[in-house]
């Protein structure tokens, strides 16, 4: 049905010019709704539509062109209608053939093939009547932009027909004068018909000057050439009026054609006439800001041409220039092309322009910043620099410092805020160190952020004390030997930002210190005792999300295993210690676990908070039927230290040693059956222990216990028997010597 529609509109436009325009005006208005309704219908239909075949054996290109040179008779009808049914026409013309990126690529390809078709008509010398009519319409207000939207699409079909538009007038006068503002358009066609002319000159460059095909991506890296003989200076006005258009234009998508452009033209050897600081503003600007059909489509294009590249390529080579005297022979011989300059905001532009393309494009974004030059990384760890920073200083507001520091910190917060390869994150790490980013951070952290800017920072220590000796060893000395860093710590928990996010981290960092040297738990604790020595960020740490106080159970148990002077000073704040007992019966399995990791510490190296934690000892009986074999461990191995000290009447009373050998023998979790042997072996110094487990056929279930296990090792059920089979055999033979 709808190719006899094709038909009917050619032989409607074919005659009538004889009887009355309106009629064309109606058949071709039809005609452009059709093409809207089946670009919206399902992929079968709007294919069938698209079949350039089907439209060439309709002689629908024949049928317009006859329609736009026949000249007009004012006997039929009058001018107003005629130029209507011009207008119309054109309009039909681009409907049918303008390939929108919105499209599925498979109806993409349909359009192109139809723009096909049409251009060979217009590339014949029989139709260069109907070519010069069409074209003459340009400077018509309400044609120019439909003009432009069909000759996109021809250009995409064949280089021919870009070929045709480099070598005429067209481009040098109509293209360029629109673009300076000088051909007259509708108001609301304007945006998109600079849009158009944009692309339209980006074809002509792959296609003529490069002769890329649709699908070539470019990459600046590479050696590139002109492949024909034709001067590319005759695009030179062109390629200049849209690299101005790069910071004029207010409107979205022409911005993003001017990015995809300019990657183009930079490829030909295009200079700019341009201020050279401007050059990273504008280019990172437009990637940041853009909204295209397809964003990821523009953020891939600037990463895949190596554009991003060379502009941190160039921001480096910048950065170095600070440093002349600390420089190496092969260091000092790299320049910066003269086509882009660093300026203050253009660092801010690329920063966030980089944080854009890391969201949208992450991997690949990664890829670059661990890559084998380490460009990116250096730069990065440049503007953490002292020198640079104090650069900024200079001529800039304190905000803008403010804001390249957190952007900088953010991009280093990727690798580890995502799920990555071992390999990758070694080599994050490895850079980290060889750039020296702990010393770095937090000079600049402690130099201009103010506490309310230091949530990123203060969360890339956390993830470098955790990941890496170096850095630990480097913020434990800082925290020993620089008042500046504890009042930094001091102020950050006790200022006005409450932010659980800040709390958890620099808990997090004080943990992973402990665990390399346990000197560093006496500044620690001053810092945790804030202005009042009241210790008031533990209660608010206990008092909030299961997250802090987690966190907050997690550092006191490091704290109180590694100092006594600590466990003393928790024994003299009793509110502290009732809020420790609270998370014992937490819902949250975490924070259970960690409250009872934390009453373990208490007690596993002195019996300063022994009395505490016996009082406990019911919740701790109780907590060996937990369902998280992690709490049952620190059960059993909180127990174990109670016992160690003295079999107290407690024990004995709730029948600890009892319960432990049930746990021993029937717990799910081989881990937890391992630590309560290990802790009955201890409790055979008890003679009183002794006897109860002997009361209890102790010898009997043990030696059942060994027997089943022994049978699962032989059939190698569980590799990870092996110790728990040690433990038990060790366990049953020291009750055995004592019964003989």
């Amino acid at each position: 049905m709808s190719h006899e529609f094709l038909e009917l509109t050619s032989i409607i436009l074919n005659i009538a010019p004889a009887l009355d325009y309106t009629i064309c005006c109606e058949t071709l208005m039809i005609l452009i709704i059709l093409c809207e309704s089946y670009e919206d219908a399902s992929p079968l239909l709007c294919q069938a539509w698209y079949d350039p075949v089907r439209i060439d054996k309709c002689q629908v290109w024949p049928a317009i062109a006859q329609l736009i040179t026949t000249s007009f008779k004012s006997e039929n009808s009058n001018i107003e209608i005629y130029n209507e049914t011009l207008m119309y026409t054109i309009a039909t013309m681009a409907a049918l053939t303008y390939p929108s990126q919105c499209l599925p690529d498979e109806l993409l390809e349909a359009k192109i093939k139809v723009a096909n078709s049409l251009t060979l008509k217009l590339l014949d010398s029989n139709y260069s009547a109907f070519r010069e009519v069409w074209l003459g319409q340009f400077r018509t207000p309400k044609c120019s932009s439909n003009i432009l939207t069909a000759m996109y699409g021809m250009c995409l079909s064949t280089p021919r027909f870009s070929a045709l538009i480099f070598d005429g007038s067209f481009l040098s006068n109509e293209l360029l004068s629109l673009l300076c503002g000088q051909i007259t358009t509708e108001e609301s066609d304007l945006d998109e018909a600079v849009e158009l002319s944009i692309h339209i000159s980006t074809a002509i460059i792959k296609q003529i000057m490069l002769q890329y095909d649709n699908n070539t991506r470019i990459d600046l890296r590479d050696q590139l050439t002109i492949k024909d003989d034709r001067k590319f200076e005759k695009l030179q006005p062109i390629t200049g009026h849209i690299a101005q258009l790069t910071m004029s234009s207010q409107v979205l998508p022409p911005r993003a054609a001017c990015a995809l452009h300019l990657v183009y033209a930079i490829a030909c050897g295009a200079k700019f006439l341009l201020n050279p600081e401007e050059y990273i503003d504008p280019l990172s600007t437009i990637f940041v800001q853009s909204e295209c059909d397809d964003s990821q489509k523009s953020a891939g294009t600037l990463i895949d041409s190596g554009l991003f590249y060379i502009l941190w390529q160039q921001l480096r080579a910048a950065f170095r220039s600070l440093y002349p005297n600390s420089l190496n022979e092969e260091i000092s011989i790299i320049t910066t092309p003269d086509w882009i300059l660093i300026s203050r905001d253009g660092i801010h532009q690329l920063l966030q322009l980089t944080l854009e393309l890391f969201l949208q494009r992450m991997h690949k974004c990664l890829s670059l910043l661990i890559q084998p030059e380490s460009i990116m990384f250096e730069a990065l760890s440049l503007m953490l620099s002292k020198e640079l920073t104090e650069q900024l200083d200079v001529k800039s507001s304190s905000s803008l410092t403010n804001e390249v520091i957190t952007l900088t910190c953010n991009i280093f917060m990727f690798p580890f805020s995502i799920e990555t390869s071992e390999t990758f994150l070694e080599r994050t790490l490895e850079l980290c160190q060889r750039y020296d980013i702990i010393q770095k951070l937090l000079w600049v952290t402690m130099a201009h952020l103010s506490t309310d800017r230091v949530e990123v920072p203060v969360g890339l220590v956390a993830q470098l004390s955790y990941y890496q000796e170096s850095a630990r060893k480097t913020i434990s000395e800082m925290l020993m030997n620089d008042v500046q860093l504890c009042q930094f710590y001091s102020n950050v928990l006790y200022g006005t930002n409450e932010s659980e996010f800040i709390l958890c981290d620099t808990f997090f960092t004080f943990t992973n210190l402990i665990k390399t040297t346990d000197s560093v738990v006496s500044c620690i604790s001053d810092i945790l005792s804030g202005p009042k020595n009241d210790y008031d960020v533990l209660k608010r740490a206990l008092s909030g999300s299961n997250l802090t106080k987690a966190k907050c159970c997690f550092l006191m148990g490091h704290m109180t295993k590694s100092s006594r002077s600590f466990c003393t000073i928790l024994k003299a704040h009793p509110d502290i210690l009732d809020q420790l007992r609270q998370c014992c019966f937490e819902e949250d399995s975490h924070v259970r676990k960690m409250a009872f990791f934390l009453l373990g510490n208490f007690i596993s190296t002195n019996e300063i908070l022994y009395e505490y934690v016996d009082e406990l000892t019911p919740f701790l009986v109780q907590a060996l039927n937990d369902t998280i074999s992690k709490i049952r461990s620190h059960a059993v191995n909180t127990l174990g230290f109670l016992a160690r000290y003295r079999l107290s009447e407690r024990l004995i009373e709730l029948k600890v040693p009892e319960k432990l050998l049930d746990v021993a023998c029937h717990d799910t979790h081989v881990t937890v059956q391992e630590f309560a042997l290990r802790v009955l072996k201890q409790m055979l110094k008890h003679g009183q222990a002794k006897e109860i487990l002997q009361e209890c056929n102790a010898t009997d279930k043990l030696s059942n216990l060994l027997s089943s296990l022994c049978t699962q090792v032989e059939n190698n059920q569980y590799s990870e028997l092996d110790g728990l089979v040690d433990e038990c055999e060790e366990l049953l033979s020291m009750l055995i010597e004592q019964c003989t």
